[in-house]
């Protein structure tokens, strides 16, 4: 029998829709009693919603990763990988990994939650909490890629006017989406303006009504107008 092995699997994309993940794992190179394994057959990748009840069951064949499909991303899962020697003879299954997108469906990943809150708090951690009070909660930070415990992390607009060109310049910085959290995901972004906050409706602005975030500075030159304007950013993933 193969010696059980353990095994490192690393979740490399997930999408809060449908969700998927890619595991990947080193391959035993010694038998149990510590002689070469020279008759590996192939792995096999157990999982299921329970730990140590795996439902469902891959052969992988030779391969050391796999990308699973149809994950619910509320759902938490448990991974395991054994191995198969060519007399058909399976090992114990490897390490235990834990993966779920929102297991608590709060729209927010529990790996977002868990590297700013901890992974001990995601039951605790609400999406419409604004731990830093900086106006923008838990789950608008998530979407804007900001830090929900520091106050100075935030999406903002800047505007800069000349009457002598009588124009004015609205931008913003479009960020892009970045780490496992957000892996699969665009971030969004359309401009809109208002001249009144009060009984206006919010418009977008034209040529911006969607833009996708690269990591760049969008900018809209637009003349001063008469009365009184108000501009935001709108940001979604998807």
């Amino acid at each position: 029998m193969v010696l059980p092995a353990l095994f490192v699997m690393l979740p490399a994309f997930c999408s809060s829709y449908g969700a998927q993940l890619f595991l990947a794992w080193d391959p035993p190179t010694l038998n149990a009693d510590g002689t070469p394994l020279t008759d590996l057959a192939g792995f096999r990748l157990h999982y299921g919603a329970e730990s140590g009840s795996y439902t469902e069951v891959i052969d992988v064949g030779f391969s050391t990763s796999i990308g699973v499909t149809n994950l619910h991303p509320h759902t938490r899962y448990f991974f395991a990988v054994t191995a198969i020697d060519r007399q058909g003879r399976e090992s114990e299954p490897s390490e235990e990994l834990i993966w779920a997108y929102d297991s608590d469906a709060d729209e927010m990943a529990d790996t977002w939650e868990g590297a700013y809150f901890g992974p001990s708090n995601l039951a605790e951690t609400e999406p419409d909490g604004d731990e830093d009070s900086d106006g923008a909660s838990n789950l608008a930070e998530f979407v804007a890629g900001t830090d929900p415990l520091d106050p100075s992390s935030l999406a903002v607009i800047e505007i800069e006017g000349s009457r002598r060109d009588k124009t004015i310049l609205v931008s913003f910085l479009a960020l892009a989406t970045a780490g496992v959290e957000y892996s699969g995901l665009t971030r969004h972004y359309a401009l809109e303006e208002c001249d009144n906050l009060v009984s206006g409706e919010w418009r977008a602005v034209e040529s911006l009504s969607d833009v996708a975030g690269t990591n760049q500075y969008v900018e809209h030159l637009t003349e001063i107008p008469d009365g009184s304007r108000y501009y935001r950013t709108r940001i979604w993933l998807e």
